[in-house]
Formats: C-alpha cells, sequence, structure tokens
C-alpha cells in the first residue's frame, strides 16, 4: 500500500510513501523531513532537522528507521550533505552534526557507529556511517 498523505502523529512522527521512498516528518517542526530509498534502505536522501535539537532529531530518526525497514549492520549513506564548493569549516560542522545524530538514533537501536566519513559525490558530499 502506498500511502501519498502524511499518517497522524505518533510519539510526533508522521509518515508517508510513494513508489521510491519512506519519508518522515513530524508535529513537533514542520520543517523537519526524513526520506530514505525504499530499493536501498541504507540511502537517506533528506535529513532536514528544522530547529529542533539533537535529541528530539535522533529520537524521531529512531522511529523512522524503525517504521521503514530497520537498520542492520553495513553502511548508512546520507546523500549530498553539502557541496563540494562549500567551505571545509561548514562541511564539518553539517558533517559533525549529522554523525552525532545518527550517532545517538542507532545507540536507541542498539547499534553504534564504527567509522565515519565523507565521500565525494558529483560534485557533493555524502556523509557515509558504517554501522556495527
Amino acid at each position: 500500500m502506498v500511502l501519498f498523505e502524511w499518517s497522524q502523529p505518533i510519539d510526533h512522527l508522521m509518515l508517508r510513501q510513494d513508489s521510491f521512498s519512506w519519508q518522515g516528518s513530524s508535529d513537533l517542526d514542520a520543517r523537519l523531513f526524513l526520506r530514505r530509498e525504499k530499493h536501498n534502505k541504507s540511502i537517506f536522501t533528506d535529513i532536514l532537522t528544522g530547529e529542533l535539537g539533537d535529541e528530539d532529531v535522533s529520537r524521531l530518526l529512531s522511529r523512522f528507521i524503525l517504521a521503514s525497514g530497520g537498520i542492520k549492520s553495513g553502511r548508512i549513506s546520507v546523500i549530498s550533505i553539502a557541496y563540494q564548493s562549500d567551505s571545509r569549516e561548514r562541511v564539518v560542522q553539517i558533517f559533525d552534526r549529522l554523525v552525532s545524530i545518527f550517532s545517538m538514533a542507532l545507540d536507541n537501536l542498539g547499534h553504534g557507529v564504527r567509522e565515519s566519513f565523507l565521500d565525494p559525490a558529483r560534485g557533493s558530499w555524502n556523509a557515509v556511517i558504517q554501522v556495527e
């Protein structure tokens, strides 16, 4: 079943899906948006945090991961977190925050981060997180 409308919030997380992805939003901040590919659950194409703090985002991300198929040990890629033309400081700031959020979310799910790194791709940077 494909849901094009947002579900009712459960613990502040709303879900919907299309043919290609699962998507998450929150009634805590309308600017929070999470998207994960269906055909490759290790790829997250959008992690927009709005004005929420890292702990709130990580809790919502944990729920989103569970609701969209869970996680196993392996690799997570967050696509296009910054442009390669962005300053080093900006790229590192975005990357460090994402790794921190994913680390807390994975910890909530009984996993950890073994390694994380930036991967250049088509003018952008991807964040790669090795899950243990």
